[in-house]
């Protein structure tokens, strides 16, 4: 029996993530029988229940079906999204200086002033 595209889509993404699908079913809000039925009886998900995954892998339902990788993701705090605001505001050169500055701070140079 062949693997239908969707499942095969969903397993592709668990592997990338390096997840169990007990773990998908903890980040989906789903059970996870109904996780494991799917890949055990092969079949399409329901709309509602694709929608959970999605939402648990942390991708929309375009960039699932879209034949481009997901975009990396990651939470940021408060802090951190002021800093990504004020540095999406910076010139070109500014932004070099302050990613030098943060890297002096990290004690390393950035890749393209390392020796």
């Amino acid at each position: 029996m062949e693997t239908n595209k969707t499942v095969e889509k969903i397993a592709n993404m668990l592997d990338e993530r390096g997840w169990t699908l007990y773990r998908l079913a903890m980040e989906s809000g789903l059970s996870y029988s109904s996780i494991n039925n799917l890949f055990k009886r092969n079949t399409e998900p329901t709309l509602p229940t694709l929608r959970s995954i999605c939402k648990g892998l942390g991708v929309s339902m375009s960039e699932f079906f879209s034949d481009e990788p997901a975009p990396f993701r990651f939470e940021c705090t408060t802090a951190e999204q002021k800093i990504i605001t004020e540095y999406r505001l910076l010139n070109p050169k500014d932004k070099k200086l302050l990613t030098a500055y943060l890297s002096g701070l990290n004690k390393k140079l950035p890749p393209d002033q390392e020796n």
